[in-house]
């Protein structure tokens, strides 16, 4: 549980939240990786940029130091040239032709379900937040957390990621800060979490259930030793489709 409660409080008239990662676990695949390969096959990713980051992800599956925030100032650094609508523009052409086939069957009516059980839903994402922003229209979530980039005065992006990425023990402090903000301190508890990655471990812990959805070898044993629940989600149109050979939304597809 978030430290947050307050045992003065009445635990009825607290606000359940129910928070779900977005890369992994509501869609199959990884968004920042998609939006790479997205931007190299547009012409936007330079060579050296694009080997900058096959650099940077070795280094994250070596466990080698990196920074979250390389990484993402990489990407972002590929539309260095456009203005901060044409930027916007991009991300959202993104999502639509790459990202919504890719949701997991099961996120909708999980979604649903804490709805009815009158659950506050977040979405918690370390993408970028205008990718975030469609997500959450998409899913019917009440809000979003994601990783914001810079603006300067006159709201031109900087390239810089603003505040820290959403990731890991990150996603339990920007809940906090958002239920606290927006419900009150003491006024919500952390009824469920979902993830799919180890990273996802401490959101998991800080809820009072967490689940872990299509989860990876590491969060999967993890998930025993804890007790959380193991979700599949089944895998998404875009996966089913690739499997048969065929563009999802063609005659056999989903």
């Amino acid at each position: 549980m978030l430290a947050t409660t307050n045992d003065s409080a009445q635990p009825q008239r607290r606000a359940k939240l129910a928070v779900f990662d977005f890369d992994g676990t509501s869609i199959d695949g990884q968004s920042g990786l998609l939006f790479s390969v997205y931007l190299w096959r547009h012409g936007l990713m330079s060579v050296p940029r694009a080997a900058a980051l096959v650099w940077w992800g070795l280094r994250y599956k070596l466990h080698l130091p990196q920074s979250q925030d390389e990484a993402r100032e990489l990407v972002f650094g590929a539309l260095e040239d456009l203005s901060n609508r044409d930027i916007d523009k991009v991300m959202h052409e993104f999502y639509e032709s790459t990202l919504k086939d890719r949701y997991r069957p099961g996120v909708a009516s999980e979604v649903a379900k804490r709805h009815g059980e009158g659950c506050v839903t977040l979405l918690v994402s370390a993408t970028f937040a205008p990718i975030a922003a469609d997500a959450a229209k998409t899913l019917g979530v009440d809000a979003y957390i994601a990783t914001g980039m810079e603006r300067d005065a006159d709201g031109n992006y900087t390239g810089r990621v603003e505040g820290a990425v959403v990731q890991g023990p990150e996603k339990v402090a920007a809940v906090t800060r958002w239920a606290d903000a927006h419900l009150g301190r003491g006024a919500w508890t952390l009824a469920y979490a979902y993830g799919d990655h180890h990273t996802d471990s401490a959101l998991l812990s800080a809820a009072a259930r967490g689940y872990a959805v299509c989860p990876g070898e590491t969060l999967r044993k993890l998930a025993r030793q804890q007790g959380w629940e193991i979700l599949d989600w089944g895998d998404s149109p875009a996966k089913t489709s690739r499997r048969r050979g065929q563009p999802a939304g063609l005659p056999g597809g989903r």
